[in-house]
């Protein structure tokens, strides 16, 4: 992963805290927990809403190592996290783009209940099913952009040195499904470099069923939640293209690429 695609991905993640708690006030929450915080950048936004905050990622390797003023970072299982927190712990739970990739999301759920007060809320993130269309089908197309323009420009080396790297093409950090061993991929999917799917799912069309708003929300409220709440994201392809007005536009019109889950506990 380039630097310039953790900058776009990183934007992107602002652009998402803008969405998420448009309507929020400042320290709204008094202690918060961030699941599945990556290299913690999105952290110090949720902070400004939680007077405590701590963010904690399985991946030890991309995690920050020392805490910061307000955050403490910890090395943590999202389907074990009752085991790290006491119960009735935490106002706030947030969560971006991690549950797709837990083998067993349920049993971080009914953690998540556990440590969340009666009075507190849940704020879970997950791709769309529009977000998967454009995983398969711009993946070729951008794939073919970078083969030419490298012929064009004589260049040897990865086009991703001077813009975003497409996501797809170049594969997840290994971090993201970090509990799932895949095995060996068969012959003809690396003959045609086919990305595998972003999350645990065992295929594309599985996963393109697992991204529907309709399963999350179901799941939700089996697991003891009440959804308040489902809210469109920002649009992003996951390519890193650019094109700024596409994204306004269809925006605009309702697509989303991602979607907000405000959920509360029931029966607490």
């Amino acid at each position: 992963m380039s630097d310039t695609w953790e900058v776009y991905l990183h934007r992107v993640r602002e652009r998402e805290l803008e969405m998420v708690f448009a309507g929020y006030s400042p320290l709204q929450f008094d202690r918060g927990i961030e699941l599945g915080a990556g290299d913690g950048h999105q952290s110090t936004g949720i902070k400004a809403y939680c007077g405590e905050l701590v963010s904690t990622d399985l991946n030890e390797n991309r995690l920050l190592k020392s805490d910061t003023s307000g955050i403490e970072y910890r090395i943590c299982d999202a389907e074990e996290v009752d085991r790290h927190f006491q119960r009735n712990t935490f106002d706030l739970v947030y969560s971006s783009n991690m549950f797709e990739h837990l083998p067993h999301p349920e049993a971080a759920l009914v953690s998540i209940w556990n440590i969340l007060k009666p009075s507190g809320e849940v704020i879970l993130i997950m791709p769309s099913v529009f977000w998967k269309c454009c995983h398969i089908g711009l993946f070729y197309p951008v794939a073919a952009r970078g083969f030419i323009r490298r012929r064009l420009t004589h260049r040897r080396v990865r086009i991703a040195k001077s813009e975003p790297a497409p996501m797809a093409a170049t594969g997840l950090d290994p971090g993201n499904n970090i509990k799932l061993d895949r095995g060996q991929r068969g012959w003809l999917s690396r003959m045609l470099r086919w990305p595998e799917p972003h999350g645990v799912s065992p295929g594309h069309l599985s996963e393109l069923m697992a991204f529907r708003t309709a399963r999350w929300a179901a799941m939700f409220e089996e697991c003891g939640f009440v959804v308040k709440e489902i809210r469109p994201g920002p649009v992003t392809s996951g390519f890193g293209l650019g094109l700024d007005w596409v994204r306004k536009v269809l925006e605009n019109a309702g697509v989303a690429s991602e979607y907000i889950y405000y959920l509360a506990p029931r029966g607490k």
